[in-house]
């Protein structure tokens, strides 16, 4: 599991039919402490690869935590003084495209502002990592409205590529801080990784 917070992340419970990607699967929230990012409890990352699209206040935060945690990160923003800043002060790698990142990580995290965004994203990003085949995985940060949620989880199950639902809530300081709550919600096997 990615430690993306010090805080509590909270998994989405919602039985066997993990399609139901609705208001209704809040009704069982189950708390568990995943992974603590506290001095001397980090989860440490080294040797993996994982993607990131959209450096903004938050994801620029996620992506320093995931770097210092010793992963390899991949990343990709449209806004160059983004990608040029996550580069020089994350170590991140910086891609030329979001189908690049893809290319590049079976695990690719997004944190964009908006549905639409997130939408015009996962159109380059889930060709990309259909063609994969190794069962990859594309974990939204963004909160979406639920049928938007549902239409990209669907969307990607089609084309056999995992699709989790991870909003992140956190100030950007906060994030920076490695104090984040993300609860999540997709196929377990997406979850596990």
């Amino acid at each position: 599991r990615v430690c993306l917070g010090r805080r509590f992340l909270l998994r989405l419970v919602v039985g066997a039919d993990h399609k139901s990607c609705s208001s209704a699967m809040l009704s069982r929230v189950v708390a568990r402490r995943v992974c603590t990012c506290a001095a001397g409890g980090a989860r440490h990352l080294h040797g993996s690869t994982l993607g990131f699209v959209g450096l903004g206040k938050i994801g620029s935060g996620m992506v320093g935590n995931l770097t210092a945690a010793g992963a390899k990160v991949i990343v990709f923003d449209p806004h160059a003084e983004a990608l040029t800043s996550a580069v020089h002060t994350c170590g991140a790698t910086a891609a030329t495209s979001a189908a690049d990142v893809a290319r590049q990580a079976r695990v690719v995290l997004t944190a964009v502002p908006n549905d639409a965004v997130l939408r015009s994203v996962t159109e380059e990003l889930l060709p990309a990592l259909a063609a994969r085949g190794d069962q990859p995985v594309h974990v939204s940060c963004s909160t979406v409205a639920p049928l938007t949620a549902r239409a990209l989880f669907e969307a990607h199950a089609r084309q056999g590529v995992g699709y989790v639902s991870a909003p992140v809530f956190a100030r950007p300081d906060g994030m920076r801080r490695g104090e984040a709550t993300i609860p999540m919600s997709g196929p377990a096997w997406a979850k596990d990784l």
